[in-house]
């Protein structure tokens, strides 16, 4: 735990926050032709679309991980929702990009699927919610973030990598978790130049009895004057790590 005189932050355990990321396979469907007016019915659907594979890895920490269909059956999902399942169940919150309407909302349909108990309520935050509210980039897109804060780029990919995949091919499936990684490595640093910007969702400050920067958890952080309510001041802190400002917990009567 840690000692308070010793100037060590306590802490009751460091927070899991998750990045991870999705792909999928498309709906196999039957049509008389290329050109189709409206929708297709799902009586169409002669294969549901499933997930090819799963990265994920804790913010601010080492190492990837990932999950994938066997090249044997393709289509069979279960050990990667299952995976997941037991990995989202463990954190604190989750980050993906789109994850709010994508990520999380697949998963939840294959847990459906599969019979699994409900995932326990987490905390999500979306990168690209966080870009569309906060910012006026010209696209709210990974791969255009990553370019713009030059942090990356995505990985390069045609949808015949996705017809490989879905034919069992062990070399396209390791392409694809190759693919899928990567998107890892840009969507952490994608959020880490995107949350100093916005309001913490998981206070890092309620996990020490020390200053600590809301948003990173970084105890380098320097107090610049005061927060003022109507009938209260707060000193006023700023991270020297991400730029992050915050206010102390406690209120001081204004004079």
């Amino acid at each position: 735990m840690g000692n308070p005189a010793s100037g060590v932050p306590v802490r009751a355990h460091q927070p899991k926050i998750l990045l991870w990321d999705l792909e999928t396979f498309p709906n196999l469907v039957t049509s008389w032709g290329l050109r189709v007016d409206g929708y297709l019915s799902s009586d169409n659907i002669v294969q549901e679309r499933t997930i090819i594979c799963a990265s994920w890895k804790l913010l601010g920490k080492v190492g990837i991980r990932s999950v994938c269909v066997t090249a044997a059956v393709p289509v069979d999902d279960r050990q990667v929702v299952e995976t997941l399942h037991e990995i989202v169940s463990g954190v604190d919150a989750v980050i993906a990009h789109n994850g709010d309407s994508f990520d999380m909302r697949w998963l939840n349909a294959r847990i459906a699927f599969y019979g699994l108990t409900p995932l326990p309520p987490v905390i999500q935050i979306d990168t690209k919610k966080i870009a569309k509210r906060k910012f006026n980039f010209n696209s709210n897109k990974l791969d255009y973030l990553a370019k713009y804060l030059q942090v990356g780029k995505k990985i390069k990919t045609e949808f015949d990598l996705w017809k490989e995949c879905l034919a069992g091919d062990e070399k396209a499936l390791a392409k694809m978790v190759r693919y899928n990684r990567h998107d890892i490595v840009i969507l952490e640093a994608v959020y880490k130049k995107l949350a100093p910007y916005v309001p913490y969702h998981v206070n890092q400050r309620l996990f020490t009895i020390r200053p600590v920067c809301s948003h990173c958890g970084d105890s380098s952080v320097q107090s610049r004057g005061w927060s003022y309510t109507k009938e209260r001041k707060y000193r006023r802190y700023q991270c020297q790590k991400c730029g992050n400002w915050f206010r102390d917990r406690h209120a001081e009567k204004a004079q």
